[in-house]
């Protein structure tokens, strides 16, 4: 519990999270080939300052009271 006390900040503990997905690609080939396949990266873009208009993870401060797991 010290730890998490280490970062916590007057509005709460800060808390990101990050989603992967894979797609798919099929290539138009005569001959057989493996799929392509591209990972992507869920981010936001921030509304508000500091750093408006810059892309984030999603997230943001959970309440120091609970206990995270």
């Amino acid at each position: 519990m010290n730890e998490v006390k280490k970062y916590r900040t007057p509005d709460g503990i800060p808390a990101d999270i990050v989603m992967f997905t894979l797609t798919r690609q099929e290539r138009k080939a005569v001959t057989k080939s493996l799929p392509r396949f591209d990972l992507k990266v869920m981010l936001i873009r921030r509304r508000s300052w500091p750093f408006a208009g810059a892309w984030a993870l999603p997230g943001g401060l959970f309440p120091g009271e609970r206990v995270i797991i």
